[in-house]
């Protein structure tokens, strides 16, 4: 994992890119701000609408920041994401 760009925190954005970028979604069951309830409401509010490119929802108990407290096995699985999509696209 690298650290991240400081334009992420404070920028505009001018599109949702879930709507046209294959997206997978990381579904946090032990995520204690938000709610798993919640967070399932919003992503089938997107996946209602349209379009979006939502492929694929991955759930994984863990906490709010998988990328920390299961860094290998989030670094395996955005690599085998990555790889489905650059396979599918080819």
């Amino acid at each position: 994992m690298r650290p991240q760009s400081l334009g992420s925190y404070g920028g505009t954005t001018t599109y949702a890119a879930w709507r046209i970028i294959p997206t997978t979604y990381y579904l946090t069951l032990e995520d204690k701000p938000s709610t798993v309830t919640a967070a399932r409401y919003l992503i089938d509010v997107a996946k209602a609408s349209s379009p979006h490119k939502i492929e694929k929802v991955i759930e994984v108990n863990a906490g709010h920041s998988p990328f920390i407290n299961k860094l290998e096995w989030m670094a395996r699985t955005l690599t085998e994401e990555g790889t489905r999509t650059a396979l599918k696209d080819s």
